[in-house]
């Protein structure tokens, strides 16, 4: 190929691409459309309705205490204790609740002392020495 003719075809693949030849002005493009233009604002009547996210339940109150029966017991007053076990030793002894009497006796507690594995040891003396009855919590 001459020299003239590789001159030649570059020419036109210049003129081809719109590469403005030696003199000439390069050609105007048209101008970008804003943004705006490209992305139509929706129409009230088309826009989707907006629903409120349904209002979460109140969860109940936690109970601050709560109330134990010890069953049946024979009529007569006893002492109540609160052991780490179902365990009549004093090695186990948490504390001494108080007195209970009648048949039919429940306490009242503070309701943290459940859920922890924790027992009621009923007495039949203030000394501690016969248990009458256990009561997990």
């Amino acid at each position: 190929m001459t020299r003239l003719a590789a001159t030649a075809l570059v020419v036109l693949a210049l003129a081809a691409c719109g590469t403005p030849r030696a003199g000439q002005a390069p050609p105007l493009r048209e101008a970008a459309a804003p943004a705006q233009q490209l992305m139509p604002t929706p129409q009230a009547d088309l826009a989707a309705p907006v629903i409120a996210a349904p209002a979460r339940p109140q969860a109940p109150a936690v109970p601050t205490q709560m109330t134990v029966s010890l069953g049946a017991l024979a009529a007569g007053t006893y002492t109540v204790h609160l052991h780490t076990i179902c365990n009549g030793g004093t090695a186990f002894h948490i504390t001494t609740i108080g007195f209970v009497s009648g048949s039919q006796p429940v306490l009242t507690l503070p309701a943290a002392d459940f859920g922890k594995g924790w027992c009621l040891v009923v007495y039949t003396d203030p000394s501690a020495t016969k248990v009458v009855a256990y009561r997990p919590l």
